[in-house]
């Protein structure tokens, strides 16, 4: 089934016993060219992220497109930061959030650091998945050198990517 920008899909699972009022409610859709999928159960509505917004779009591709470069320069400290940035802004999104972890596995190789290899395993196999729920913790990094559930505070700069994004309660 094709969906078009506007139409959506609701699908509403009702139990006689709760008075008609429909207990899961799975509502798909495409809007602005963003897959949503989203329920709501008792009345508590969680919603998957699937894309990355349009709006953080160029920051993520600005912090990769540098990354690139400053690895090629050799710049091994220089380049991780960027990967991290990148880690940070795609974290919520699962594609982006596991091709960042797939892009530190291979710096991990490249430097021949078992440390980051055998910590970027994992967090490419799960990544991906706690960012489609939305269960990652805010402003981690990625690398192996912070534990992968634990938050982080979000630099001020970093901020100010989620605000012109429109997102500016994000991690709030």
């Amino acid at each position: 089934m094709k969906l078009r920008s506007s139409q959506m899909t609701t699908i509403m699972l009702v139990a006689p016993a709760r008075d008609h009022y429909p207990i899961l409610t799975l509502q798909t859709g495409c809007t602005q060219r963003f897959l949503t999928l989203s329920y709501s159960l008792n009345a508590t509505t969680v919603k998957f992220n699937t894309t990355l917004p349009t709006g953080l779009k160029p920051y993520f591709k600005q912090e990769l497109e540098a990354y690139h470069k400053t690895l090629h320069q050799e710049n091994y400290t220089l380049a991780w930061h960027h990967l991290e940035r990148a880690h940070v802004i795609g974290q919520a999104y699962p594609l982006a959030h596991s091709y960042v972890h797939w892009k530190m596995l291979l710096f991990g190789i490249k430097i021949k650091s078992i440390e980051e290899i055998t910590g970027q395993l994992p967090r490419l196999l799960v990544g991906g998945i706690k960012s489609f729920v939305g269960k990652i913790p805010i402003g981690n990094t990625g690398g192996s050198n912070i534990p992968p559930l634990q938050s982080l505070p979000l630099s001020e700069d970093i901020k100010t990517i989620f605000a012109h994004a429109g997102l500016e309660n994000y991690g709030a």
